[in-house]
């Protein structure tokens, strides 16, 4: 239908295996409670990740992160793989390069740290970075953003993730563009919100309403 990138979270279960789904705990989009990593995958199989999103989708199954990115084609589009266990990263690099997926995927890291660690093992890798509060819930300050900013090219990702309490100005957007670095948007689903981002100059902006919000997006571009 014309989407660029699909972006998805990886969770490491109490099993060992990789499971996708954004929440640290099953209780939001599943019949089920508790954590993932307290769970085996035999646990976290046996839910319905279907009908809370709608009686259509009953009996819906978590996948592993190889099973849902065996759903995608390996061109034409983009997979942005958030990694929530940061030290399976270097896992997930190695099963990309392995499936020939290594330079289709960018694997999102929430910090420095885990970065580092996985730029040093693997640095073929397509990396990004999340952007970073004081504390989560305040608004950007001037300064912090001008910080992170400033120390991005040094960093050798490639994508930057904006939040909605994380805002760039249009100046510090061409900035990271013209240091090699394009950004994403996580995440707007009215139509409203959707074109001033589009002006703001984000590369990709994600939302839940792909087909409601193409149109928005098709205009904002002219």
């Amino acid at each position: 239908k014309g989407a660029e990138m699909v972006e998805l979270d990886e969770w490491r279960c109490k099993t060992g295996e990789l499971v996708v789904m954004h929440d640290p705990k099953v209780d939001r989009t599943t019949n089920g409670k508790g954590k993932i990593a307290d769970l085996s995958l035999a646990e976290i199989r046996a839910l319905d990740a279907g009908t809370k999103k709608s009686p259509a989708f009953a009996g819906a199954k978590v996948p592993t992160l190889e099973e849902a990115l065996e759903r995608f084609p390996q061109k034409g589009i983009w997979l942005n793989i958030h990694c929530k266990t940061g030290d399976a990263a270097s896992e997930v690099a190695q099963h990309l390069l392995a499936t020939g997926r290594k330079n289709q995927a960018i694997l999102m890291m929430d910090n420095k740290r885990d970065l580092g660690v996985l730029r040093s093992k693997c640095p073929w890798a397509r990396t990004g970075l999340v952007a970073t509060l004081p504390a989560w819930g305040k608004v950007w300050s001037d300064e912090s953003r001008a910080e992170q900013v400033a120390e991005l090219p040094d960093l050798g990702i490639e994508f930057f993730q904006m939040l909605p309490k994380c805002h760039l100005t249009r100046e510090q957007i061409d900035r990271l563009h013209a240091a090699g670095i394009k950004t994403t948007y996580f995440f707007c689903n009215d139509a409203e919100g959707f074109a001033p981002l589009v002006k703001e100059g984000h590369d990709y902006i994600f939302t839940d309403c792909y087909t409601k919000l193409r149109a928005a997006y098709d205009q904002a571009k002219k």
